[in-house]
């Protein structure tokens, strides 16, 4: 079963720059891992230091093994002094997909 996953991060004021730059490093090799269905990188309109990414992925194993990749695990140490909190992962399901137009 296919899973999604909404990861936010605060970060502190006056270095959401560097947070985009770290967070858009991810969006290639994301993509192109096995398993990666979607991937994306958003910014808070109403607090900008706030960022998600937004993930579509196989199964919760294909997360897992993203977890462990060099791309990822540079990102979380360039974020390291960056964030005001750990991050928050939510897993998640889409309930009803209903008709796409």
């Amino acid at each position: 079963m296919s899973i999604h996953v909404v990861a936010v991060f605060a970060v502190k004021k006056g270095s959401e720059d560097a947070a985009a730059a770290a967070l858009g490093k991810l969006i290639g090799p994301t993509v192109a891992e096995e398993g990666s269905l979607d991937y994306a990188v958003h910014q808070d309109q109403d607090d900008p230091t706030v960022f998600a990414t937004v993930e579509h992925w196989a199964s919760r194993d294909a997360f897992e093994e993203h977890t462990k990749t060099p791309h990822l695990l540079e990102c979380v140490a360039a974020m390291g002094d960056l964030l005001v909190a750990e991050p928050r992962l939510h897993f998640t399901q889409l309930l009803d997909p209903g008709p796409r137009t």
